[in-house]
């Protein structure tokens, strides 16, 4: 979890095999910080429900890898958080850019038609 990496896999008759692989980022401060990988894994789960398997959205991704950089930079997690649910409802197209979305997680959880686990973890801890 939480490691950023390029990688070559050799296509065969049945799994992938792994050839080569090479660590771009593993976000040492999050993992050394519990509220910092309370939200990584946030981000993770959420961004793991609303897409499929095999679903390939560049924006979405670099938006994680953004977010990502900047919850090692930043202390005020409750607000970044919100910022990212945000932003992510609009990469997806369920939120117009710029408009200010008053709770992001009921609504987040209204388009996924599913329950964020982590959510109430993560609340209690930043509160």
């Amino acid at each position: 979890m939480f490691s950023r990496f390029k990688f070559s896999a050799v296509f065969g008759h049945g799994l992938p095999i792994l050839s080569e692989a090479e660590l771009i980022n593993n976000y040492p401060k999050i993992r050394k910080n519990l509220k910092k990988a309370a939200v990584g894994y946030y981000y993770c789960e959420i961004i793991g429900k609303v897409t499929r398997d095999g679903e390939a959205n560049l924006e979405l991704y670099e938006l994680l890898d953004k977010y990502m950089i900047l919850l090692e930079k930043t202390d005020n997690l409750s607000k970044m958080r919100k910022k990212f649910v945000n932003e992510m409802l609009v990469v997806l197209g369920f939120w117009p850019k710029g408009k200010v979305l008053d709770n992001a997680d009921e609504y987040l959880e209204e388009v996924m038609e599913k329950k964020v686990n982590s959510v109430r973890v993560g609340k209690k801890m930043l509160s």
